[in-house]
């Protein structure tokens, strides 16, 4: 007898938080919210009697051979309606089943503290549900057979979030990312990683638009400033090129290289600054974190004393540090 299609010692084998590659400033990971595996089989016997296979409709309980308990409603023999069930884990489901397996609306709870609230159908988590970690991140939004997919937002536990196209319980397709710094990545996603055309807004002071190849910056990508400062920047696999274009306002576009417009500092002070600290967060998301202390140097020695950088660049090393040692989120 198959009973629930279920034997759930975990809500979530692993979240770590997307893929380095990604955006998330925290740890590396993929979303795994397997809540059941569909393949336990069990055996019980239960006599043709009160609840059994000729009971159309009554109300019981019943002990099952993997130990866990269901207490509710049967249709000939099968836990079908409103019930509860018990696993010896301590793992707990309560809510609606159809022929033994959850389908309906109901609420699963694991010993760690992962739960998940939503719709089901015959035994997996699909349609529209809420599942928060145990960690402290809360995913709203579709589910298909047991994995995020179709149309979500994640609230991580730092603050970070994402909104978007989900498939196989990671962003793809398109999205809004919003990191710690208030910075937002608004565009395509591929398996959990930027990819396709996009652009990082931060603070409405600066714009970075660029295309992204499995998630580095691939190509051109050009910055916008708020006070009408342009600088096209080149980038490979996620290097950028000391080689630029720049041009303020209406004057002339001009070529050279960082240096060059670093000897202008006293009229693009400030912009170098974002310009570099951007630059920063993206050798961060392909783990050189070298080049990204470097960077943030820069960023932070050309930041006026009352700029938010300061305060950014402090995320940021905080976050070097959680991606040298990585967590997983259960």
């Amino acid at each position: 007898m198959v009973f629930f299609n279920l034997h759930t010692k975990h809500l979530l084998l692993s979240l770590t938080i997307f893929s380095t590659a990604f955006l998330f400033n925290t740890k590396e990971a993929q979303a795994r919210p397997s809540i059941n595996t569909n393949t336990q089989t069990i055996s019980t016997t239960v006599p043709d009697t009160d609840c059994g296979k000729k009971s159309e409709y009554c109300t019981g309980s019943r002990k099952y051979g993997d130990g866990s308990i269901y207490k509710g409603e049967f249709r000939f023999g099968k836990a079908h309606g409103w019930g509860e069930v018990t696993w010896d884990d301590g793992s707990t489901y309560v809510g609606e089943f159809q022929d033994d397996l959850r389908h309906g609306k109901g609420t699963q709870i694991v010993p760690n503290g992962a739960t998940y609230e939503g719709e089901w159908k015959f035994g997996y988590m699909d349609g529209m549900g809420t599942y928060t970690f145990a960690c402290g991140h809360r995913y709203v939004g579709e589910f298909f057979e047991d994995n995020m997919q179709g149309k979500g937002s994640i609230l991580m536990a730092n603050g970070e979030s994402f909104e978007g196209e989900w498939k196989n319980n990671l962003p793809d397709g398109n999205g809004v990312f919003t990191r710690i710094d208030e910075g937002q990545y608004i565009g395509g996603n591929k398996k959990g990683k930027r990819h396709g055309q996009g652009k990082i807004i931060l603070n409405e002071k600066v714009e970075l638009s660029a295309n992204w190849n499995n998630g580095a910056i691939d190509g051109e990508a050009v910055f916008l400033f708020s006070n009408d400062l342009k600088i096209t920047s080149y980038w490979n696999k996620g290097s950028m090129s000391e080689k630029v274009k720049y041009q303020f306002g209406q004057e002339a576009e001009q070529t050279g290289n960082w240096n060059s417009i670093h000897s202008k500092a006293f009229k693009f002070k400030s912009q170098i600054a974002l310009a570099w600290y951007l630059v920063a967060v993206e050798s961060i998301a392909q783990k050189e974190f070298a080049a990204a202390n470097t960077q943030l140097r820069k960023a932070k020695t050309l930041a006026a004393p009352s700029s938010p950088i300061h305060k950014n660049v402090v995320l940021q090393k905080k976050a070097i540090q959680e991606k040298k040692a990585p967590k997983t989120c259960f």
